[in-house]
């Protein structure tokens, strides 16, 4: 140690060297550094890993309910306007498919005829005869008139028009009424229709009678 005026400086140590004991130790500290990095490393990876797997089921999710929105959306604006949700799959379906019913097949047989019915006469009078017309489908072989009263009139078959025909006789004592005539139509297969025309009945006008006279001489 060397002294100067006025104070004393120190020089700085020189490091010793290592023995064989020491650089030991530096190298067990050396590994253990080493392997804490590797397990650091190892630890981080993990969490990213873990981390990527998270945000890749969020990102499932969010499509998942990304894509059923539209069909909550609709159900509940239908459910607050009171009209009911359509399945558009099903709506340009007949009913039976619909439904789920398959459709049947009909054979001609099966089905009933058809026949309209008509007066030409408006009002009528009691105990004057109407003409009513029948007009039915081909496969058409009988039409009946029938009344109130239980009576049963067969229509006959006019070949130049291709339309059924029948005389009705209004009751006498059926003043300001209307009669309901039906018409029933049957084809060969014993199907048959019924359809209904009215006959509006007019009162007989008044006629003056004479009073019952009495006289004990001639006439």
């Amino acid at each position: 140690m060397n002294s100067i005026r006025g104070g004393t400086t120190r020089q700085a140590a020189e490091p010793l060297p290592l023995t064989g004991a020491g650089m030991l130790q530096a190298a067990r500290e050396g590994g253990r550094t080493l392997l804490e990095r590797v397990i650091c490393g190892a630890v981080v990876m993990g969490l990213l890993v873990a981390a990527g797997l998270l945000a890749g089921g969020c990102g499932r999710q969010n499509e998942d309910r990304a894509a059923s929105a539209p069909h909550s959306t609709q159900a509940v604006a239908a459910s607050q306007s009171g009209v009911q949700p359509v399945d558009t799959r099903a709506a340009g379906m007949p009913a039976g498919e619909a439904d789920g019913v398959a459709p049947t097949s009909v054979s001609a047989d099966s089905l009933p005829p058809d026949v309209a019915a008509s007066v030409l006469e408006g009002r009528v009078l009691p105990g004057s005869t109407v003409e009513i017309t029948a007009e039915g489908s081909p496969d058409v072989v009988a039409v009946t008139l029938g009344d109130r009263t239980g009576g049963r009139q067969l229509f006959a078959f006019d070949a130049s028009s291709g339309l059924w025909r029948v005389a009705y006789r209004v009751p006498v004592r059926t003043a300001g009424e209307r009669i309901a005539l039906s018409v029933t139509a049957r084809n060969a297969s014993g199907r048959w229709r019924r359809v209904w025309t009215f006959l509006s009945v007019e009162s007989k006008p008044e006629v003056d009678v004479p009073a019952d006279s009495v006289s004990t001489g001639n006439p």
